[in-house]
């Protein structure tokens, strides 16, 4: 995950490094997040981890 509005770990640095090192990675961008998502957007951030962390299955969630 990265802050769209992250000055120092943006999503397009991410792209560049821990992406390109882990090609079946997915990044998630929080669009109105800085470096501190936790604070600033929580109910994304959130959303973002119960949806990882969310099991795939054909039926939906468990």
């Amino acid at each position: 995950m990265a802050g769209e509005l992250d000055p120092a770990l943006s999503p397009a640095l991410m792209r560049e490094t821990w992406m390109s090192w882990y090609p079946r990675a997915r990044l998630v961008s929080l669009p109105c997040a800085g470096h501190y998502a936790m604070d600033e957007t929580p109910l994304e951030l959130v959303r973002a981890v119960e949806d990882f962390l969310r099991p795939d299955t054909a039926d939906g969630p468990a």
